[in-house]
């Protein structure tokens, strides 16, 4: 029994193939232009003059039936959402309303497909559009690194365009972007921040991007050093000078006040010419890579002459 079929399959098994093949074929087609039908989403974007605004948004959501083949619907069912564009040049204060079709469909619809779009009619309000300038508020989290401290930080810009409906831009006074995470910062950096109108507002902002440049640097620290002899400067031999020795407060960044030697300091008074007398003068004090630093006490009494 089974040789006898294993030789019925031998025989003539080229057509048996070619058989098998238009089978397929035929049912494919068949199943592929078989009708369907299909319920899509139509999202409508309303196009209209910059000067000019929707109050109910730019964007409309519609449905429509398709009926069609089956094997090209499927494909739409994928893309799961359709596409139309409606424009205006000339939009009118107030209602407007507009007929969608067939020819507003963003894709490419096969000629085969029927459709039927649910609730053709797309009503819009439009008012002119409002614009204010808002400031933006600085938000910062997290700490820098021990040690360091935030000098200064810039946004750039400070201020961004804001623009709507009147009724949407009037209440905004400012706006809030993502916080700074400034946590274990100890060099300078910079970063790009996305500047959002707030949750549930319609308003557009404008740029919608701001760069923020922080400067990150040492702490200051304080440092005193005792004892300091005076020098003196274009004096004439023999002058004196009370105190002769004094104390210097120094500041500067940690690293760098806590390297500074006694030494490195120089305070020095100048007779500035004078020949004889007594008078007091400024003592003055003079570091190398140093701004900051104080003299204690401030003045001094210079007595020239023996």
């Amino acid at each position: 029994m089974a040789n006898q079929f294993y030789e019925m399959m031998q025989r003539n098994w080229q057509l048996k193939i070619v058989s098998l093949a238009l089978a397929i074929f035929a049912w494919y087609f068949v199943m592929g232009e078989e009708r369907v039908e299909i319920s899509a989403p139509v999202e409508v974007g309303i196009e209209i003059p910059g000067d000019f605004v929707v109050e109910n948004g730019h964007t409309q959501t519609k449905y429509a039936t398709l009926r069609g083949p089956r094997v090209y619907l499927g494909s739409l069912i994928r893309k799961k959402k359709l596409h139309a564009k409606i424009r205006t040049n000339s939009p009118k204060l107030g209602r407007n309303r507009y007929q969608l079709g067939r020819s507003d469909l963003v894709e490419v619809i096969d000629p085969r497909v029927v459709i039927d779009i649910l609730d053709p009619l797309i009503d819009f309000d439009v008012q002119k559009r409002a614009r204010k300038i808002v400031p933006i508020i600085e938000r910062l989290s997290g700490v820098v690194k021990d040690g360091y401290v935030l000098e200064k930080i810039v946004w750039n810009p400070s201020r961004v365009e804001v623009s709507g409906t009147k009724d949407a831009v009037d209440p905004i006074k400012e706006l809030e972007p993502a916080a700074i995470d400034l946590a274990g910062k100890d060099r300078n950096f910079q970063l790009w921040v996305d500047v959002k109108a707030p949750s549930g507002s319609s308003v557009m902002v404008k740029p919608k991007r701001v760069k923020v440049s922080a400067v990150v640097g040492e702490m200051l620290h304080r440092k005193t050093f005792n004892g300091l002899k005076v020098l003196m400067e274009n004096c004439p031999k023999g002058t004196r000078v009370k105190p002769s020795a004094v104390s210097v407060e120094v500041e500067g960044v940690t690293s760098a006040v806590e390297k500074l030697d006694q030494k490195e300091i120089k305070v020095f008074a100048n007779c500035e010419g004078k020949t004889d007398g007594s008078f007091e003068k400024r003592i003055e004090v003079k570091i190398d890579g140093f701004k900051g630093s104080r003299v204690r006490p401030e003045f001094g009494v210079l007595i020239l002459g023996e």
